[in-house]
This record gives structure tokens, C-alpha cells and sequence, in this order.
């Protein structure tokens, strides 16, 4: 079979539609797509900025994939700026590959999208799991709020037939095809050695992490404080806090500042969470304490203007999408052609922004709204 490796780019695309056309290491992505330059006749603006981003994935278009194909995901919540850029990015992957594939009418594949209304929301998330696997999706894209639940979903879809593709958020099972996201542990780590950089390399530390349950927050702590313990010794941990029903976050924050006078950097492991403690912050002007956040958005990368936050461990929501929904894709070749593997993990790498490169064309893929 002569393969076809295609490397797109959007504007490719745009031009395309324009004239009627139908159309490893810890990460297999070592560096983030620069931007494409527009020519001097273009008019710049948002929307074109993002059709000239380059395509993130490789596409063999003699693989039989599943023409009708219909792709459901669960993500963790859909009510944050974080997975809405998800959202978007998906259903451009979507477009994109029925482009090339040139699927069209019944033959397109298609994309649903769900999630809780909260991230420590499991039960929601666990019941629309049942009603969408009870719909026989092709491919099942899963982002779980909580990495021990989902076992007798997981066993529902393969008894099914329905692969199961885990991004951003995994869960403890072997019945999943792939993991596509961030390298958390690997994150956690980096996070640690830039806040004790913050620091001075010595004093008290603090963390602040967005569940106790999910995979993400376990991750990014467990190596945060691996990386502490190993190679920070003058640096000390003096409390892990998790965000709980029980108890309003503000206050739970609140109360790690008043109890630790000696306080020095707090690290905060996804983006509403570091937008609540610099909310917090706001409260306490004379502390300097000294902050290193997750993702992005406009709040944190004011913060990281003015200075008040140190820096962000920031994820490409665009690679992730658009590598997900492809593995979700080869999923359904299958039986059809067993030459086709999906890798264990498919790590996106993740990119740290300080005031230095926040404005870095380079990190747009990295920066949301």
C-alpha cells in the first residue's frame, strides 16, 4: 500500500475551499508549530491567525478508517475557558480530517461533545458516560474527573466494540487504546524548580491543587513534590491543599495564608485555581508571595504582566485536540488493517511563560483568551 504522509496547512486549506476544492522520548512533539507569517496583502485578524497555524498531526489518507464515523467525548466540565479552546480545536480537527479524507454528507465524521458542570462533578460525569456509550459511538474520547472511576464504563465500551481514547485526564485501567496529553509528573517537576528559583531556592512552599481524585492534580503534585524533596533541600512543603465541596476555595486559601506567616510560593495546578489565589493575593499586598500557575488565561497573563504571578506551566490545547481526534480516528481502522498501533502515551509537551516570552508569537498555541 503507498501511504500518502500529508502535512497540511490550514491556510492550505482556506485557499482550498476558497477554489471550490473537495477535499518517543517523554514527547513525540519536541517543539510548538511556529506561527505563519501573513503575506502584505492579507488583512490580519484572529480567525485567519489560526487558519495559518500548521497542522499538528500526519495524516495517512489510504488508511480505512470508518466513513460515518461518530466520535463522543466526555470531557471534565464544559464550563472553563480551558475546554472550550478544547472544544473548538476539536471540531477543527474534525473539519479537517473530513477535508482530506473528502468525506462529505453521511460519510462525515462527526463530533459530540459533553461534560459536568464542575470538575469534581463524577457522578454527572459517570451518568453521561452510560447515555452515550447506551448511543454506540464509534470512538469514545475520555477525560476522567476521576482516574479511579469509570472502570464498568470501560468495560461496557469493550464489550461493545468501542475503543476508548483518554486525553488531558487518565484513569487507573488497561482498557483505554491511548493517553493523549500533558506529561504531568514531568510538569509537576518543572514547576518545582521554577518556583524555588522564585524564592531564592529556600523557605516554605505551599500547594494548591484542584482535585484530590483526578489524575491531572495527582500527577502534578506527585511530582512537584518528588522534584522538592530530591532536588531542593533548603525547600519545604508546608501544606498540600485540595479543592473540596466542604469548603469554599477562597477560604481554604485564606487559611493557608494565615496559618503559614512564613509563607513564600504557593503553586497552583490548574487555571481556576491559580485565578482564585491571585484573587486572594489581592487581600495581602505585603506578603510577596510569589506564584507559579497552570494553563492560561486572561487573568494569569495580566498577572504575569504586572508581575504578580512568577510564571505558568501552559498546555497546547491545539496539539492535544487535534491529536486526539486522530488517534480516535485510527482507533476505527481496528480489525481493518492491523498494522495500525496507537502509542501508549502521546505526550503534548507544555511550555513555561514568564514575562519574558509571554508576548513570543512561538507560545500562541500555548495562550487562550
Amino acid at each position: 500500500m503507498k501511504r500518502r504522509l500529508l502535512t497540511i496547512l490550514c491556510l492550505s486549506m482556506l485557499a482550498c475551499s476558497m477554489t471550490g476544492c473537495q477535499g518517543g522520548a517523554e514527547s513525540a512533539h519536541a517543539e510548538a508549530m511556529p506561527a505563519i507569517t501573513a503575506s502584505p496583502e492579507e488583512t490580519p485578524n484572529e480567525t485567519a491567525a489560526e487558519e495559518e497555524k500548521e497542522v499538528p498531526i500526519q495524516v495517512d489518507t489510504d488508511l480505512a478508517i470508518e466513513k460515518g464515523a461518530r466520535i463522543a467525548v466526555v470531557a471534565k466540565t464544559t464550563d472553563s475557558d480551558y475546554w472550550k479552546h478544547v472544544k473548538k480545536h476539536m471540531q477543527k480537527a474534525v473539519d479537517y480530517l473530513n477535508q482530506v479524507y473528502g468525506l462529505e454528507g453521511e460519510e462525515q465524521i462527526t463530533m459530540t461533545f459533553e461534560g459536568s458542570k464542575s470538575e469534581d462533578d463524577v457522578t454527572t460525569q459517570i451518568n453521561t458516560i452510560d447515555a452515550v456509550l447506551a448511543e454506540n459511538p464509534s470512538v469514545l474520547c475520555l477525560a476522567a474527573n476521576d482516574a479511579n472511576s469509570c472502570e464498568a464504563q470501560l468495560e461496557t465500551a469493550q464489550e461493545n466494540g468501542i475503543p476508548v481514547i483518554m486525553f488531558d485526564s487518565s484513569v487507573s485501567s488497561d482498557l483505554v487504546e491511548t493517553y493523549c496529553g500533558t506529561n504531568n509528573l514531568k510538569a509537576g517537576r518543572t514547576a518545582a524548580d521554577k518556583l524555588c528559583k522564585a524564592i531564592g531556592n529556600e523557605g516554605e512552599v505551599a500547594v494548591i491543587a484542584h482535585e484530590k481524585i483526578s489524575h491531572t492534580s495527582k500527577e502534578r503534585v506527585r511530582g512537584f513534590s518528588q522534584r522538592i524533596k530530591n532536588r531542593h533541600s533548603d525547600v519545604t512543603i508546608s501544606s498540600v491543599v485540595y479543592r473540596n465541596e466542604e469548603e469554599d476555595l477562597k477560604e481554604q486559601i485564606q487559611s493557608v495564608l494565615e496559618e503559614n506567616q512564613q509563607l513564600k510560593g504557593i503553586f497552583c495546578t490548574s487555571g481556576p485555581v491559580a485565578e482564585e489565589v491571585l484573587s486572594v493575593l489581592k487581600d495581602y499586598p505585603d506578603r510577596q508571595i510569589q506564584m507559579v500557575g497552570f494553563d492560561s488565561g486572561d487573568i494569569q497573563k495580566k498577572a504575569i504582566a504586572d508581575g504578580i504571578e512568577f510564571g505558568t506551566i501552559a498546555q497546547d490545547t491545539y496539539r492535544m485536540a487535534y491529536e486526539t481526534i486522530w488517534a480516535a480516528v485510527r482507533s476505527t481502522v481496528g480489525e481493518k488493517d492491523d498494522s495500525v498501533e496507537l502509542e501508549d502515551k502521546i505526550y503534548i509537551d507544555y511550555v513555561w511563560i514568564n514575562q519574558k516570552n509571554l508576548d513570543n508569537p512561538k507560545n500562541v498555541n500555548f495562550l487562550y483568551d
